[in-house]
Order: structure tokens, then C-alpha cells, then sequence
């Protein structure tokens, strides 16, 4: 069973429920396994660095200054790895989160399951060092021309670093002005490809409850299958092996 801040950041992780990375690509142009959009990869601080179309199959990857930023770039959004002073930001309800993403922030904010206790469970995970280097929550920001402005629109991530299996966790949350395009599964791709620059990650696994239509919708447009029960009481798990991806 999780704990009760446990519970809180699962639920947050779209109820589908130290160091740095960057990429140093050396990637098949055809590689995106059928995928139809080619979200891309930005690495580092400079949003201008590295791309790479979804699910390479062939990188390199480098360890980067350890208090770099992570940020990953997708068709429409721009992914940004969330800090202390972001989540500290949002529990002292100062307003400042804005600044610190240069985004506006979408009505709806924040999403259903970032809750007070999931913010500070995430706090502890990244003062840890538990969640550091991308292995936590990540914003989502909606891009121009695909919005007026930089908008904040979810979030979601990694419950940790891999486990001793191989195994990472991956969820989503999207405010709900703008569910149903496909935003949450760009998302989630971004984050399974830049996981996979980790030798590390051999399953990429989600949970989420049977009767949840579209968060079974989401897991299966990333390829996962049932692979079992999840980690409470009627939750169901799904996964993908890193060997299914790069194939």
C-alpha cells in the first residue's frame, strides 16, 4: 500500500495510475515506429539544443552539470522538469509559478489530483534528491501558434528513478479545457523517449482504473498492454518493454 503522500502524487500521475541526462542523438530518421505525430526531444537549458523524433533507435547519451534545467520539447508543448522553488511557489500560493515557467497559467490550475499533500510529497522527493534529474513532476506548457501565449496546461511524470527491475512510472494530468487533444499522450511520449536515454529503463509502466476509458485510451496509444494488477485495490497496471519500443 502507498502512503498517504504516496497515494496523493499516484493520483496526481493522472490516475493512469543523482544525475542529469541530455542527448547526444545519433538517430534513424525513419525511427518513430508508426507513432503518427513525430514528437521531438529538447535537452539542457537552451531550448534551442538536441532533438530527436519519438522512440530513436540508436542514441548516445551524456551526463549533463547536475543543476541543469530539463526541459523537453514536443510538436506543442515544451516540458519543463519542476524544482524546489516551483513546487514551494505553489504551496506559499505567491503567485510567482508564472514567472518561473514564463507561461500563463490556464483556468483549472491546478489539475484534479496536484493536490496540497501531492505537492508536498513532491517538495520531499526533489530536497531528497529522490526525484532529481527528471525522475519527478514535469509541467506541461502549450506552445504558440498553438496557443495565444506559453500556457500551463498539466502535468505529470515519474513516481522516482528506476527500480532495481528497470521499471519507472509514468502518469499525466491535463486541465480540462484541453482534454481530448491528444495533449496527454504527446506529453507521455516525450517523457517515455527522454526516460530511454537512461540504459537503466527496461519497463515503462502506468496504472489506472478499468472503468477509465480514456486514461486506457492514452496507455494503449503508447503502446502498453495489461501486464497485471497495480499497486491498490482495483487498479490495473499496464507496461511496455524498452526491447517493444526500440524494435
Amino acid at each position: 500500500m502507498l502512503g498517504e503522500h504516496r497515494a496523493a502524487v499516484a493520483k496526481m500521475l493522472g490516475q493512469i495510475a543523482g544525475r542529469s541526462l541530455t542527448a547526444t542523438e545519433q538517430v534513424d530518421d525513419a525511427a518513430t515506429r508508426g507513432m503518427g505525430d513525430r514528437s521531438e526531444l529538447a535537452f539542457g537549458a537552451d531550448r534551442s539544443a538536441h532533438t530527436v523524433p519519438f522512440y530513436p533507435k540508436r542514441y548516445t547519451c551524456q551526463a549533463m552539470h547536475r543543476h541543469s534545467s530539463h526541459r523537453i520539447k514536443s510538436e506543442r508543448l515544451e516540458l519543463v522538469a519542476s524544482d524546489a522553488a516551483m513546487v514551494q511557489s505553489e504551496l506559499d500560493e505567491d503567485g510567482r509559478l508564472a514567472a518561473l515557467l514564463d507561461a500563463v497559467i490556464a483556468d483549472g490550475w491546478p489539475c484534479e489530483f496536484w493536490d496540497r499533500p501531492a505537492m508536498e510529497w513532491m517538495l520531499h522527493a526533489l530536497e531528497s534528491g529522490k526525484a532529481f534529474g527528471g525522475w519527478g513532476m514535469w509541467y506541461f506548457i502549450l506552445q504558440p501558434p498553438h496557443a495565444p501565449k506559453r500556457t500551463l496546461i498539466g502535468n505529470g511524470g515519474f513516481k522516482g528513478p528506476p527500480d532495481e527491475n528497470g521499471s519507472v512510472e509514468i502518469g499525466y494530468s491535463v486541465v480540462p479545457g484541453h482534454r481530448r487533444f491528444g495533449l496527454a499522450t504527446e506529453a507521455c511520449r516525450a517523457l517515455m523517449s527522454w526516460s530511454l536515454c537512461d540504459q537503466r529503463v527496461q519497463i515503462i509502466a502506468a496504472e489506472t482504473y478499468p472503468h477509465l476509458a480514456p486514461s486506457l485510451g492514452v496507455m494503449r496509444k503508447l503502446g502498453m498492454q495489461h501486464i497485471g494488477a497495480g499497486s491498490e485495490p482495483g487498479v490495473v497496471r499496464y507496461g511496455v518493454r524498452r526491447n517493444q519500443i526500440m524494435s
